[in-house]
């Protein structure tokens, strides 16, 4: 096998890393979304006012989701909101810690994954954190369940504007 220059060295490096705060940016937007719509999250800041139960209830009901709907992958969200919390069993010693693992094909069921701070296997999506393993695939389909939710709820919406504006010209 060849061995790598440091500048593909550090091509990788940068790729792991965009790989990770892609994977995060990803992660933290479908939690705000899902904070939205269920109220799942962490509290609202001091002096700030978090949206009723009611006015979460009409936004579903608006876009035709069940009360039970969520976004995928709530486990990983919440290890990378409380990273910190997980850093100290990760970190104790007995054996060979790593940062960051990519894989071509999948993340390995094995008891050495939850050694890895982040992993990412390319072939099913899949994103860990300290062993907490999601497919990226499936919060993915749950956004875009809501994506084509609000775009049916805004053409409905513009249809009825559209009707009462046309009903108030014939008057």
């Amino acid at each position: 096998m060849k061995e790598m220059t440091k500048e593909e060295l550090q091509r990788v490096g940068v790729h792991k890393y965009a790989i990770f705060r892609e994977a995060q940016a990803f992660l933290t937007c479908a939690g705000i979304a899902e904070s939205l719509l269920t109220g799942v999250g962490p509290p609202s800041p001091r002096g700030l006012e978090r949206i009723t139960d009611e006015r979460r209830a009409s936004i579903r009901a608006k876009l035709h989701l069940p009360a039970e709907f969520t976004i995928a992958g709530r486990p990983q969200r919440n290890a990378l909101l409380h990273i910190e919390e997980r850093l100290v069993s990760w970190s104790k010693s007995g054996g060979l810690r790593g940062d960051f693992f990519t894989s071509p094909t999948v993340i390995p069921d094995v008891p050495a994954a939850v050694m890895i701070l982040r992993a990412f296997g390319e072939q099913g999506l899949e994103f860990s954190i300290i062993g907490e393993k999601c497919k990226l695939s499936d919060v993915e389909t749950s956004l875009r369940q809501l994506g084509r939710a609000a775009e049916i709820a805004v053409t409905r919406i513009i249809e009825e504007w559209n009707a009462k504006a046309m009903a108030g010209q014939g008057s």
